[in-house]
């Protein structure tokens, strides 16, 4: 803890897709940590580009270095060794070192949007990218564990593909943005709430949908059995659609569903 003392835990829950674990401290010296240095978990959909964000961590073993700086960019992907698939992650400038992973990204209020997470080093802009998994994937996690005491899948029961020019002046739309239905899965949300094939997915809830990681990013955040607001381009008209996210699990892979077709399946 900040103390320097150390306790006793063991690993509770794991969600290794998204490089979130919970340890349950079990020691008997351990009493517990006072409300007053409890954070509150915020809402990082409502974080914008240029926010202050701050973080207090040990960067290279500098114990409780508190740092500063601003939300860079938001949506960013990226990949890591175990197959961990890091989805609308939150880019900052706040200059992460070794020993800062894990500490959380605060914003002005003091609550958690963010688990500082990754650093790549880039030398095409001049230095490194500091990434954080948003804290509505933290509170997703929460809320399996709590539920089911495993990590969940939410789906739309649908397979997609990136809208392309070709598809835009193809099917009649103006830009390119969202993302493509190409299949509605019977008996899952998507088919039932009446998407249909060549639908144009471009917000949920509001939140504006550029590509098919978004989307999925987006999906993850909310746990199964939450109706989304879905914002849909069917040629020139816009339909708003309320879907109830389902279970990953009660999809049952129709006959030549091969493997590489999970990449769009959401």
């Amino acid at each position: 803890d900040y103390t320097g003392t150390r306790f006793n835990a063991k690993l509770v829950f794991e969600y290794s897709l998204k490089d979130i674990a919970f340890l349950k401290i079990e020691d008997k010296i351990f009493k517990g940590f006072p409300s007053s240095r409890v954070l509150d978990i915020g809402d990082s959909s409502k974080i914008s580009v240029g926010d202050p964000v701050f973080f207090v961590g040990s960067p290279g073993g500098y114990f409780n270095s508190f740092h500063s700086g601003v939300v860079s960019g938001l949506n960013r992907a990226s990949t890591a060794e175990g197959n961990v698939i890091y989805e609308n992650m939150i880019q900052s400038n706040l200059n992460y070192a070794p020993g800062v992973s894990g500490s959380p990204m605060l914003n002005i209020e003091g609550e958690i949007i963010g688990i500082n997470t990754l650093l790549i080093s880039n030398p095409l802009v001049g230095g490194q990218i500091d990434l954080a998994i948003p804290s509505n994937i933290l509170k997703r996690c929460l809320h399996d564990y709590d539920t089911y005491k495993e990590s969940k899948l939410s789906i739309l029961g649908i397979e997609v593909k990136l809208m392309t020019e070709l598809y835009a002046r193809k099917y009649g739309y103006a830009n390119r943005f969202g993302v493509l239905v190409t299949h509605a899965h019977a008996g899952l949300p998507g088919k039932e709430s009446g998407l249909r094939r060549h639908d144009r997915i471009v917000a949920v809830n509001g939140r504006t949908v550029y590509n098919s990681k978004i989307l999925r990013g987006y999906l993850q955040e909310y746990p199964i059995g939450t109706k989304i607001k879905l914002k849909v381009y069917r040629k020139n008209r816009v339909i708003y659609m309320d879907i109830k996210l389902d279970d990953l699990d009660n999809f049952k892979p129709p006959k030549r569903f091969r493997k590489s077709r999970y990449y769009n399946f959401l």
